[in-house]
């Protein structure tokens, strides 16, 4: 009887827990109460199979393989347990900051230290990544470099600028994911100065990306021609006196160089690090060049 009067009253608990998290994620998206019932019916379901030893299998193919990921990191982000992993280079980092500024500080500028999984699901204006390898780091550690989800968490949360310190020379990391993001970043910063000492070199892909640059420009628009955004090749990259920018993607013409890559997800990604991002034809632009750069000028 004891047993289960307890039960019970852990019942109501979890039950007045699950409908205070339910309640809040309709607050936050009223759109979902219409849905309400269903959403604790996932739970029930949900708990029903762990509780009898069950696991919980997310599918996908093509676009929705990326959300069956972004679903299982949101639920492993961390529950009741903390995770472990870096967990000592975190503590070091939080007490470095609490020495170096004050909590008013910290707080001011919404400031907060975690491993890859703890930013799972969200961003920040700047990552600063501490890799917390040196020469004398365990297999362990490197091996956590090969890991693309893991890796790709790490190296995408930042929305305007990843910063990285390493405590390894750079030279003599071997062939993977952590020696290819510094050749990138290489190659970006090789780039970047030769802008600033040299000036920009336009890039064309085709003859119809520089007809467009060329239209453009004589409307008094800057135009860079194969701008790198995002680790992509941008078609055009037009900006206006107001320092408004918008990349423009020449559809129809048979690029010079290929790309293993499908359009819509080159747009996808460069939307989502910020970048606005419209598409015009070679058909149209053969029908009304007058009409496709009123277009360009009016999503400025």
């Amino acid at each position: 009887m004891h047993f289960k009067l307890y039960k019970c009253e852990n019942a109501k608990i979890m039950d007045n827990k699950l409908m205070k998290h339910v309640d809040t994620l309709i607050d936050r998206y009223p759109k979902l109460i219409t849905c309400k019932e269903d959403i604790i019916k996932a739970y029930d379901i949900l708990e029903d199979a762990y509780t009898k030893g069950g696991k919980l299998l997310v599918c996908g193919n093509g676009g929705s393989a990326s959300d069956s990921e972004h679903i299982v990191g949101e639920l492993m982000k961390g529950f009741k347990l903390k995770r472990k992993l870096y967990a000592a280079q975190v503590e070091a980092i939080k007490k470095s900051l609490m020495k170096a500024f004050s909590d008013a500080t910290l707080q001011r500028h919404l400031v907060d230290v975690g491993t890859a999984h703890t930013f799972q699901g969200d961003e920040r204006d700047i990552i600063i990544m501490s890799w917390a390898i040196a020469d004398n780091s365990f297999t362990q550690s490197l091996a956590f470099l090969q890991k693309p989800n893991l890796f790709n968490v790490a190296v995408t949360r930042a929305r305007k600028q990843c910063i990285s310190f390493l405590s390894k020379d750079p030279d003599s990391f071997s062939a993977g994911l952590m020696r290819d993001y510094i050749e990138h970043i290489r190659t970006y910063e090789a780039q970047r100065h030769l802008v600033e000492t040299e000036g920009y070199i336009n890039s064309f892909n085709n003859d119809f990306e520089k007809d467009v640059a060329t239209a453009l420009e004589a409307k008094g628009l800057d135009v860079k021609g194969g701008y790198v955004s995002a680790g992509f090749k941008c078609d055009l990259l037009v900006t206006n006196s107001d320092g408004k920018s918008i990349v423009v993607e020449c559809d129809g013409m048979k690029d010079e160089v290929k790309t293993n890559i499908s359009p819509i997800k080159k747009q996808l990604i460069l939307e989502r690090s910020g970048m606005k991002v419209m598409r015009i034809s070679y058909r149209d632009w053969v029908r009304s060049q007058d009409a496709c750069i009123a277009r360009i000028i009016e999503n400025l």
